[in-house]
């Protein structure tokens, strides 16, 4: 159905960050947010190196953003944020076994970072893997605090519910998703995802 909201590194001071930062684009068919300018980089080159990479997945040229994402972690290596961005674009490129690998490392790196559990979610879903989403994701909206968040943990859940043909629990999940969530595009999503929903429970 929806390979789902790719949330790309978005950092634990989203609140704090300015909205021109924020990109949303259409790469999948449902809403990616990119953010610019993460904080969480202790080196200058990697972080513009990081965005420079995420220019490259504007254009959906992921092998290019994954050279980047490589170089930044050379650069600057066990940050959670550019472990974050090689397991996204390994997903992007079908490679689930090294986007895993990369989801993991970040775990190891701090294992209390919700976006990590969000993106290997993400991840599980794309290839088809919805009971390993649900756990890795229940995981992870357990220790996230951002509420904004929290609805996008329950837009996954409820995606991969959907997927796996339990439609109480994906309205379940996609309603509390929908109380939350109030970024338009996303929010598309929902109410597509909503009414696909309710086609099949009828």
């Amino acid at each position: 159905m929806k390979n789902l909201i790719l949330i790309l590194i978005i950092v634990a001071f989203i609140s704090c960050k300015d909205k021109s930062d924020r990109v949303v684009i259409r790469n999948s068919g449902d809403a990616e947010i990119l953010f610019y300018k993460n904080k969480g980089f202790t080196d200058s080159i990697a972080s513009i190196t990081f965005d420079k990479a995420l220019d490259q997945i504007r254009n959906k040229e992921f092998k290019k953003a994954k050279k980047l994402l490589s170089k930044a972690n050379e650069i600057e290596p066990d940050n959670k944020i550019i472990l974050n961005g090689l397991g996204n674009v390994e997903s992007d490129l079908k490679n689930f076994d090294k986007a895993y690998e990369y989801f993991e490392q970040a775990l190891e790196v701090d294992n209390n970072f919700g976006i990590t559990y969000l993106n290997y979610g993400t991840a599980f879903n794309k290839n088809s893997e919805e009971h390993k989403a649900i756990d890795i994701l229940t995981k992870g909206v357990e220790i996230e605090k951002n509420e904004t968040r929290k609805g996008y943990f329950y837009y996954t859940i409820a995606d991969a519910y959907y997927d796996i043909k339990n439609y109480e629990k994906a309205y379940l999940y996609n309603t509390k998703a929908l109380n939350i969530v109030m970024e338009p595009e996303v929010r598309k999503d929902l109410i597509e995802l909503r009414d696909l929903i309710a086609e099949r429970k009828e």
